[in-house]
């Protein structure tokens, strides 16, 4: 680790609740070069459906691996009672980032 750097933490994945949970795997499944693992579920807002926001630890695939902490969010649309309609929102701000 380099001066001034942050050093994260090991994390265990956090429980979703189901429809998230499932939603989660939608989005992520096929994501190539990035693992997103959900460590923090950390809020609801009910809009046009509602949003969830996750803090993930992404770990890259670069040699050597880089991990970071990240923020998801994920519109489920209302009357949704699977995730398989689940919509993940680009651009979320903050956007927290600490990579080693």
């Amino acid at each position: 680790m380099k001066t001034g750097g942050f050093a994260l933490e090991q994390f265990n994945a956090c429980s979703l609740p189901e429809v998230v949970a499932s939603a989660f795997v939608k989005l992520f499944k096929d994501r190539v070069g990035a693992q997103y693992n959900p460590v923090l579920y950390c809020a609801t807002q009910v809009v046009n459906g509602t949003n969830h926001l996750i803090l993930c630890e992404v770990v890259k695939s670069t040699h050597p691996e880089m991990r970071s902490l990240e923020t998801v969010l994920i519109n489920i649309p209302a009357g949704d009672m699977t995730g398989e309609k689940a919509q993940q929102v680009a651009g979320y701000e903050p956007v927290v980032v600490v990579a080693e």
